[in-house]
């Protein structure tokens, strides 16, 4: 966990290195990474995989409506991917976040959940 907060903070852009030196924070992201790591390297690597290759589905043909939200000053998954997702899903509804970093979520969690639960969502 110290070595992937480290990360974090190298590259991460101002508003996220504030919402990593919160004690709060860095307690449920020190939780997060050993559950990612509990039973070994599998898994994170599978995923840092799917990250890499194409899918092998065309994002075109999901009709399911998708929330997005991305922070604008995102530097660990540049906007520009968010911006893409956006174009690509016919039924998109993109959220980009002015001077919000990748843990723009950290202190919008209640907003974001009470609009997946929102009638029509």
């Amino acid at each position: 966990p110290l070595r992937a907060l480290a990360m974090f903070r190298a590259v991460g852009s101002a508003s996220d290195r504030a919402v990593l030196e919160r004690a709060d924070f860095r307690t449920l992201f020190a939780a997060d990474v050993r559950e990612t790591f509990f039973r070994g390297t599998a898994g994170a690597a599978r995923d840092l995989s799917l990250y890499a290759h194409p899918w092998d589905f065309d994002l075109a043909t999901i009709t399911q409506r998708v929330h997005l939200w991305h922070g604008e000053a995102d530097r660990v998954l540049p906007v520009a991917q968010a911006r893409y997702l956006a174009r690509t899903l016919p039924a998109c509804v993109p959220t980009y976040v002015p001077g919000a970093g990748h843990f723009w979520f950290a202190d919008h969690m209640d907003e974001v959940l009470a609009t997946l639960i929102a009638p029509g969502a």
